[in-house]
């Protein structure tokens, strides 16, 4: 009677602990999960990506997109690929496919690359034509808008209006768009409204796009997934994220839930650990290198929703500032700190990301970062009130962040070593609230602040480096994104 009685118990104990901790076949992925996992199936399966529809542009732009760490050569790899393809088709990516065109700019754009200077050729250009775009048929439009508005770039007068039109003029009974026929095919719909987006002040633009919303709405299954030609399908998963990111709705919108079931949950139900999305759940579906590249982009704008950046497709941000932080380690640290305003570059359209960092440039940043009031106060000696960095050195005094090098000296323009960076990066971080009390001290030497450094991740050398190397400027802004990061985590 005992042994049935422990046995029993025994099996209570298991059932529990079942329920406790449920199997990771149980456990639902996270969109997280999927973006960094698919991120690394695509980057090794595309390896050597160039000038392609799929397993190249696709793939670049979804990594570029996603913020992930990409390797520098990766992104040069591609761009001295895509340089010589263009070249050697003198620029003519093909007669009639006018997306060809906008796939290339998109790409280019999110790398940071002017494509009106590309292996010697325009591959922008080509989109100024209508009559030529138009004849693809609505891709062509949606396209053609999606990389013009992509960069804010310059086009002739009204031909952004001809495009909107076009689109607006396909549209079909009841709301939505297709590539023929009388049905609205929820892919087709979504791209529009991608496009489209960034038109809505027009009143007839934000009609159609309700009514696009009101039929796609309509479309989406109990699984909370669309079906295009009548089957379920990843991609169209993937293209009403990014129409719904576009126009910065709700990714969980009332309106896009069926039976407890969001977009989101039904792409991730087509993602396979480690080898990306499949295209339908068909029993023994392979993987699909579009299925994965479309994955990707949807998660690449849950991601940056997540962070609180653009849709995807927004990109004035990177076309507009720094072109030469293409493929750099700093690139998304200056990205993000010149939209937030903290940096601004050197006056001439440039960064210099690996130029030696100067104490004005430091505290003039973290005076930014901080928040902090300019102010004047003739503290220091070697510090004119008219010079630009003035106010900004004397609140960064204040602030704690340096005492300058001297009574009454500040050498503003000495470079910073790695050393002295640490320590001001350490004060930096104090000023923010980021130091305990129990961490924190009056002083801070070399020593001190690198291990507080170290300790909080905020480190970027190998483990031998010494404190007399000089800090560059790319180097500084990638610490001082850390330090933004910390205090909004």
């Amino acid at each position: 009677m005992l042994k049935q009685r422990l046995s029993a118990l025994l099996l209570a104990l298991l059932l529990l602990a079942a329920a406790a901790f449920p199997s990771a076949a149980e456990t639902k992925p996270t969109a997280e999960d999927a973006l960094q996992d698919t991120a690394r199936y695509l980057h090794a399966l595309v390896a050597e990506p160039t000038v392609s529809s799929l397993g190249g542009d696709w793939t670049v732009l979804g990594l570029a997109r996603s913020g992930l760490p990409v390797e520098r050569a990766y992104y040069d790899g591609y761009l001295a690929r895509a340089a010589a393809y263009i070249a050697e088709k003198k620029g003519v990516l093909h007669q009639r496919k006018y997306t060809e065109y906008s796939r290339v700019v998109l790409v280019l754009t999110a790398l940071g690359q002017d494509p009106r200077s590309v292996g010697g050729y325009d591959v922008l250009s080509p989109l100024f034509s209508f009559d030529a775009v138009s004849r693809q048929g609505i891709t062509g439009a949606a396209f053609a808008l999606l990389a013009l508005d992509s960069g804010g770039y310059e086009a002739p007068e009204g031909l952004r209006q001809q495009y909107v039109d076009h689109l607006l003029e396909q549209e079909l009974e009841g709301g939505g768009f297709a590539l023929s026929g009388v049905v609205a095919d929820p892919d087709v719909t979504a791209m529009v409204l991608q496009s489209l987006a960034p038109y809505a002040a027009q009143e007839t633009v934000a009609q159609a796009a309700e009514r696009a919303f009101a039929r796609l709405s309509a479309l989406q299954q109990s699984s909370g997934g669309f079906a295009s030609y009548g089957v379920e399908c990843s991609e169209s998963a993937a293209q009403v994220i990014l129409a719904l990111d576009a126009w910065g709705l709700p990714f969980d919108d009332p309106r896009f839930v069926k039976n407890g079931h969001t977009v989101t949950e039904a792409l991730l139900s087509f993602w396979r650990q480690g080898q990306g999305f499949v295209h339908t759940a068909q029993p023994d579906q392979s993987i699909a290198i579009v299925s994965c590249e479309q994955g990707l982009l949807a998660l690449a704008a849950l991601h940056r929703r997540q962070e609180g950046r653009g849709s995807l497709y927004a990109m004035t941000e990177v076309c507009a500032r720094f072109p030469e932080l293409s493929g750099h380690p700093a690139r998304q640290a200056v990205e993000e700190l010149t939209a937030l305003g903290v940096i601004s570059g050197m006056g001439d359209g440039t960064f210099r990301p690996d130029a030696p960092l100067d104490r004005a440039a430091f505290c003039t940043m973290a005076v930014k970062l901080l928040g902090l009031t300019p102010r004047w106060t003739d503290r220091f000696d070697d510090v004119a009130q008219s010079s630009w960095y003035g106010g900004y050195l004397c609140a960064a005094a204040e602030a704690g962040v340096t005492q300058g090098v001297s009574a009454g000296q500040f050498a503003p323009l000495r470079q910073v070593t790695r050393e002295e960076g640490v320590v001001m990066l350490y004060r930096t971080a104090r000023a923010m609230g980021l130091v305990s009390e129990q961490q924190d001290g009056e002083a801070r030497s070399w020593a001190e602040s690198l291990a507080w450094c170290r300790e909080a991740g905020l480190w970027l050398w190998s483990e031998d480096a010494d404190g007399t190397l000089i800090l560059l400027r790319g180097e500084a802004a990638q610490l001082l994104w850390a330090l933004a990061q910390m205090r909004k985590a």
